[in-house]
């Protein structure tokens, strides 16, 4: 991984007289994607909310390049952060294949169409979440759920971190960290994580289903 450019050294967050999530520690190099998974209410968007500098961090220390940013003001936060919120998905009625393929816009050049690589990328995040039966709906007709899963997809993620219990539960490659156990712990859901078309994809799959 190349040198962090975010660097989160025991953070605890949350809001006054609320502790949200405790002892958290990670880094993000430059060009890496971290996806970051939980249940609801396991603080996600309240962890990206103190990172932007939206809420004030209970303990611990955000630097950017080896920097702290507590006392940065809003504009150099705004130059150096983006922010896209959790329904960011639009109202258009791209399909969700469609969808996943826009992630890897930054990987091309400006006006170019998708490669062969791209689609190729797109189509295995889609396996790995194992929405391939969404692939064809429109965005704007699934669920709320099936919706955030399309979201995860579109990232293509370098590295995954789970939250559970407001501590870092996992962090690692996704192959590493999507596993059968992790997601129990995290959703607490029975699932089986198959390999599939010589190991290039994983899905989750209900064991009900396997019966």
């Amino acid at each position: 991984m190349s040198a962090p450019r975010l660097t989160i050294e025991d953070l605890s967050y949350g809001y006054p007289g609320h502790v949200v999530g405790h002892g958290i520690s990670f880094t993000v190099g430059a060009g890496e994607v971290l996806c970051v998974l939980g249940r609801n209410g396991e603080g996600k968007s309240t962890l990206f909310k103190t990172i932007l500098g939206l809420l004030r961090p209970r303990a611990g220390t955000l630097r950017v390049d080896g920097e702290p940013i507590a006392g940065w003001n809003p504009r150099r936060r705004a130059l150096t952060f983006g922010y896209v919120p959790q329904n960011g998905g639009g109202t258009f009625p791209f399909t969700v294949a469609e969808l996943v393929l826009m992630g890897r816009t930054a990987h091309r050049g400006p006006f170019a169409a998708p490669s062969a690589a791209d689609r190729e990328a797109a189509d295995e995040a889609i396996a790995t979440l194992g929405i391939g039966h969404l692939a064809a709906r429109e965005w704007v007709r699934v669920s709320g759920g099936e919706r955030q899963l399309a979201l995860v997809a579109r990232a293509c993620a370098d590295r995954v971190a789970v939250l559970a219990g407001g501590e870092l539960l996992r962090i690692g490659a996704p192959a590493e960290v999507v596993t059968a156990e992790t997601l129990a712990a995290c959703y607490s859901v029975d699932v089986a994580v198959l390999p599939v078309a010589d190991d290039r994809y994983r899905v989750c799959v209900p064991r009900s289903y396997l019966l």
